[in-house]
């Protein structure tokens, strides 16, 4: 342990968790290949990788550099943004290194083994049915391995990370054995794959290594026949074309007294992939079932359900079957944006963009930019420009490039959104474009920003710094105060109960103000849901989609 430090504290915790991050975008396709467990729907990389971003981008937040707090801010991050079966196995894991690290401003040898241990007790919690020879069993064995060399070397707590991790690759090479759909794919599990990168990355950051300039090994199953590329069996692929999935099915729930072990029980009679997590005022919920609508019917009768996901198993499944037998123009699109604002930025990247380009209203990217900014992503890119008035240049880009990039001509930042929910991680190519650019309708937008002169736009007069809305691109209410212009905007046209509103507030004003306009909004409606979302959109007092 020469060189080693004797404890760990919160900085070099941060850093080693970025440099974690780091490892899973590089090896994210190596392990959506891998993904056979509990469904074939090749997104276990896209997942972990989504839900440690939101991590660290809570984990950014704090202010206390103790080990303890950076553990603690990480595990909130991961419970927010948990995505599919393995982001909330993961949350929990990350949640248990917290519960073990809690009050401590650095950790000795000692901590990180009771840290690890308690890490494995939550991952195995978070599952109504827990399956050995899944991450699960990494995150037990490597805890295991992590006690035994401290019991028998007493070493510090790098040392103990390292044997640690050592542990988890062994226990990740022997899931096949444990688990007959790993045997029969050939692979070993991709979550696990997924925690031994995590520690590993972590440990070598933590040893003082240059993390990204090293190479991790994808694991081969104990029997060795996984050989060169990842590769899937075809007898597995077979059998896999002939099931019927459903739909995987993530949301927050929040209300009084959640009744969580009912729900869990309930969502375990009607599906399977069952992990309900939190407390008694905010859960997240994940589950595999054949309905939607029912799980969703069912947790509104209990609390107030909001960040709904629902993906479509079976497009994933033909997505990752067709990926295996190369029958796909290449592996899991690369999706660009054109943003402006931070917090529409930052939302871009936690929907799974690769990569955001800055610009939009008086700031249009050139057709050079965007080339610039597709040019190492591959021969699959789809872009979403996100304003009117960028939509022919990301046209010209796309002729210019000749082939691989994919316009789905999104005039506003709430189209892209919609149509970011409408991607299916694993489906065909050409199923993904034409739901883009189908829900590109589902939603109308509201504008509401300052006129710079006084003019008459369709009979309506506006005088200079008067508050204009915009209802797709039409002028449809002008006023003094942006938020009266606003529910105006909103109101105009159809009875808007039932719909559901998203509020993005711009850098000019404040959150209170948000707040106050989605009041004003569901006064006296108790059917109209809003979300409020800061934008940090320039020129923008507010972006609003209505749904």
């Amino acid at each position: 342990m020469s060189g080693y430090p004797e404890t760990i504290g919160g900085p070099e915790l941060r850093r080693a968790f970025e440099a974690s991050i780091r490892c899973f975008e590089r090896y994210r396709d190596d392990m959506n290949a891998l993904n056979v467990f509990p469904v074939p729907d090749g997104d276990t990389g896209t997942n972990m990788l989504l839900t440690m971003r939101q991590a660290a981008e809570e984990g950014d937040r704090q202010s206390d550099a103790t080990a303890g707090n950076v553990l603690g801010n990480i595990a909130r991050g991961a419970f927010l943004g948990a995505r599919g079966n393995s982001g909330v196995i993961l949350s929990q894991f990350l949640k248990g290194l917290a519960d073990g690290s809690r009050a401590k401003d650095r950790l000795t040898a000692s901590d990180v083994v009771d840290s690890l241990q308690e890490a494995s007790v939550a991952a195995y919690a978070s599952m109504s049915k827990p399956v050995e020879g899944t991450m699960l069993t990494v995150a037990r064995e490597l805890a295991q391995a992590g006690r035994q060399a401290l019991n028998h070397d007493g070493p510090g707590p790098t040392t103990v990370m390292q044997a640690a991790s050592a542990g988890a690759r062994i226990s990740l090479a022997n899931t096949p054995a444990l688990l007959p759909v790993l045997r029969e794919a050939g692979v070993v599990d991709a979550g696990g794959q997924g925690i031994v990168l995590l520690m590993e990355a972590m440990t070598a950051s933590l040893a003082g290594e240059d993390v990204d300039s090293m190479e991790f090994e994808i694991c081969r199953p104990a029997d060795g026949t996984l050989d060169g590329a990842i590769t899937v069996h075809a007898d597995y692929l077979d059998a896999a074309e002939q099931e019927e999935y459903g739909y995987c099915i993530q949301f927050m729930l929040e209300g009084e007294s959640l009744p969580l072990q009912e729900l869990r029980e309930w969502c375990a009679d009607i599906g399977n992939s069952v992990g309900v997590i939190g407390d008694e005022s905010l859960a997240r919920v994940h589950l595999h079932a054949p309905d939607p609508e029912v799980v969703l019917a069912h947790a509104g009768a209990i609390g107030t359900v909001s960040g709904v996901r629902v993906d479509d198993m079976d497009l994933q499944r033909e997505g990752f079957v067709a990926h295996h037998r190369g029958e796909l123009e290449a592996s899991e699109p690369a999706i660009v944006v054109v943003a402006q604002g931070e917090g529409f930025a930052n939302l871009f990247r936690e929907l799974g963009c690769r990569a955001v380009v800055p610009g939009g209203q008086s700031m249009n990217p050139s057709t050079q930019q965007l080339l610039n900014a597709v040019q190492w992503l591959g021969d699959n890119v789809v872009l979403l420009p996100n304003n009117g008035n960028v939509v022919a240049t990301a046209n010209q880009a796309a002729q210019a490039r000749g082939t691989g990039l994919h316009v789905v001509p999104s005039e506003t930042m709430v189209q892209g959104i919609a149509a970011l929910l409408a991607f299916n991680e694993g489906a065909l190519l050409e199923s993904n474009l034409e739901a883009m650019s189908e829900a590109l309708a589902s939603v109308i937008t509201v504008e509401v920003t300052q006129a710079v002169r006084s003019t008459t736009v369709s009979g309506m007069p506006v005088q200079a710094g008067q508050y204009i809305a915009l209802r797709d691109d039409e002028l449809v209410a002008v006023g003094d105060a942006p938020n009266a212009v606003l529910l105006e905007a909103l109101q105009k046209g159809d009875d808007i109960s039932g719909c559901h509103v998203t509020l993005y507030w711009g850098a000019d004003l404040r959150e209170t103000d948000a707040m106050e306009a989605a009041s004003l909004l569901t006064a006296d409606r108790e059917d109209v849901e809003v979300e409020v979302h800061h934008g940090g959109q320039p020129f923008y007092q507010y972006v609003a989609s209505l749904e």
